[in-house]
Order: structure tokens, then sequence, then C-alpha cells
């Protein structure tokens, strides 16, 4: 009878494991950052569509110069904060794609891995097979010489 299988390399299968799902955390979490972002800018959008139509209907009514120059001083700022978060979200979009690239290399060394861990049980079984099939043979064999005797 064979000792049973062991994989001399589950460790550093346990830690490939953990690689993939810790690089599944980070992709996550930069897909998280790119939907608040997203929302943020949204968000902006619409303020400056709800102000810009509030500077429309003011100016029907009568011109106010220092609304207008608040509106206008408020409308550059929120400009620039939209340009900032613009360029956070297309740094966040480069993040991303980076952890999937990581992600994709991880699960990659995961799966080569088990591919082997997979390949030396299928080599042990027909090893034992072909063992325990010898064994059997060899008992028939000797219960056939008592047999005969």
């Amino acid at each position: 009878m064979m000792k049973r299988f062991y994989f001399r390399l589950i460790k550093v299968l346990e830690y490939r494991k953990n690689l993939e799902t810790r690089a599944q955390k980070h992709l996550a979490a930069a897909k998280s950052d790119y939907r608040q972002k997203t929302q943020l800018i949204r968000q902006m959008k619409e303020k400056r569509q709800a102000l810009a139509h509030e500077r429309r209907k003011r100016e029907k009514e009568r011109v106010d110069a220092f609304f207008h120059q608040a509106h206008y001083s408020f409308m550059r700022g929120l400009d620039h904060r939209m340009s900032d978060a613009q360029k956070d979200l297309d740094e966040i979009s480069r993040r991303i794609r980076k952890r999937r690239a990581d992600l994709k290399a991880a699960s990659k060394e995961r799966e080569t891995l088990e591919i082997l861990n997979a390949k030396q049980h299928s080599e042990y079984t027909k090893a034992a097979e072909k063992q325990e099939q010898k064994e059997s043979d060899e008992l028939a064999l000797i219960t056939k010489g008592y047999q005969r005797l």
C-alpha cells in the first residue's frame, strides 16, 4: 500500500491563492473609488446645469452685477473642481487597469500550480492503481500456488 498523496508545493499554492484574493480586493477597491468619483463628477455637472438654469432665469428678470460676478466665480471654481476630479478619474482608470493585470497574473500563477497539483495527483493515482494491481496479481499467484499443492 502506498502512502497518502502530498503535494509538496501546497504552501506555495496557498500563498498564490492569498495573492489572488488580495489582488481581487485591490481591484474591487479601485472600482469603488471609480464609482464614487464618477458619482461626484455627475453631481457637479448637475449642479452646474442647475446654476446655469438659475442664471438664465435671473437674466430674464434683471441684471444684478453682484450676482453675475458671484455666479461667474462659483462656476469657475466648480469647473476647476470638475477638471481635478476628471484627472483623478483618469488616474483611477489607470490604477484599475494595473489591478486587473495584477489579478490576471496572480490567477495565472495560481492556476499553474493547481494544474501541477492535479497532474501530480493523477500520476500518483495511476502509480497507486498499478501498485494495487501488482499486489493483487501476486496474491492471486500465491493463492493459485497454494491450491496446486
